[in-house]
């Protein structure tokens, strides 16, 4: 039976009910949309009825069973719950066995990325080590980076390396012992080839749907990774435990030269004629009717030859510092309005005091 802005949870399991009191909670936390309580019913009702003991416990059949009974909503709130519950169920440790890191095991969000990071890409368990503890001392680092590229770069070095050594070292690559300098050698050849004929890359993809193509970018990113990944386990010893050859990794070559993306300015010619007011009208007219700030954008572009998206953060970055100043300059006025009122405050009393004892004339001495 259905009672208003309530959810019955009799009869659950102790460690259920729980975890959907705080799923509940939870959601409340984040930017979220609207889970209605009717569908948190259903799936307590289902939960009850096939006798679950965790949301943890449902697999597919549960969630199709589920979707039958309550709506594909409750199976998005199962997910979703199960997903924030599983840093509280597993450990560093058992992320580690299992090839994957949780950030917020070390009280990371990285931005624009999922808590969850995963390496079962890399074959190699001795590979797959190593990154797991490389990037995780990254993260339990104070200068751990709030962006994803240092954790996306180390991934696709890590798959490509990976990769190459399955197809073409002895075993896979599994036995670090017999890994040797030709095979690096090799490796870095492979990356160079396929960069200079813009092949496809071993095992990065980009879009859905779409291979990733070696660059010149791209496969610096990896050599530098890689180099300084194998670099650091040969300075803490791991390598030497693992029985890595040190001629192994001192095949792997610098990076070189780092590629620099930065767009120059239009030439004057390309810039009158873009920047043409006959144009810019016509931009204005047929995209921008409402003066929604496309032209501004435009015109802001042709000027500095940069992309919309970096002068927006240019702005906005001094727009923050400008607010700060504003900030700072107003604590400090109000810090002077304060001490300015205590003191009339204090002048009041003193010519209160000495009005009262001039008509007092007991009060002079």
């Amino acid at each position: 039976m259905l009672r208003p802005a309530q959810v019955n949870l009799r009869g659950l399991h102790p460690l259920l009910r729980a975890e959907i009191k705080w799923g509940m909670f939870t959601y409340t936390q984040k930017a979220h949309g609207r889970w209605e309580l009717v569908t948190w019913q259903g799936l307590a009702n289902f939960a009850r009825e096939h006798g679950l003991r965790s949301l943890t416990d449902a697999g597919p059949e549960e969630e199709r069973l589920l979707q039958k009974a309550a709506s594909r909503e409750a199976v998005h709130i199962v997910r979703a719950v199960a997903g924030w519950l599983q840093p509280l169920y597993v450990t560093p440790a058992d992320t580690r066995e299992l090839g994957y890191i949780l950030t917020e095991h070390f009280g990371r969000k990285l931005t624009d990325r999922s808590v969850h990071m995963d390496l079962t890409g890399v074959s190699q368990r001795w590979l797959r080590d190593l990154i797991w503890d490389h990037l995780v001392a990254i993260l339990r680092s104070p200068g751990c980076p709030r962006s994803g590229s240092t954790f996306d770069d180390m991934r696709r070095a890590g798959l490509e390396l990976s990769t190459f050594l399955e197809l073409h070292a002895p075993s896979g690559g599994h036995d670090p012992r017999a890994l040797t300098a030709d095979h690096m050698h090799q490796f870095v050849a492979d990356q160079r080839q396929r960069e200079r004929d813009g092949l496809v890359s071993l095992a990065a993809r980009g879009r859905p749907g779409k291979q990733s193509i070696v660059t010149d970018n791209t496969h610096q990113r990896v050599f530098y990774r890689t180099r300084r990944l194998l670099r650091g386990a040969m300075e803490s010893g791991e390598a030497e435990r693992i029985g890595l050859d040190r001629a192994f990794i001192a095949a792997m070559p610098s990076p070189g030269r780092t590629v620099r993306r930065s767009r120059p300015p239009f030439a004057d010619g390309v810039a009158r004629a873009l920047a043409d007011e006959t144009n810019l009208r016509g931009l204005s007219e047929t995209y921008d009717p409402f003066d929604r700030g496309l032209r501004d954008a435009w015109e802001t572009i042709i000027v500095t030859g940069r992309r919309c998206i970096q002068r927006i953060t240019t702005e906005n970055t001094t727009l923050k510092q400008r607010v700060r100043q504003l900030t700072t300059d107003n604590r400090t006025l109000d810090e002077r309005l304060k001490a300015a009122r205590s003191n009339l405050r204090f002048r009041d009393r003193r010519v209160a005091d000495l009005e009262a004892r001039l008509t007092d004339p007991g009060s002079a001495t």
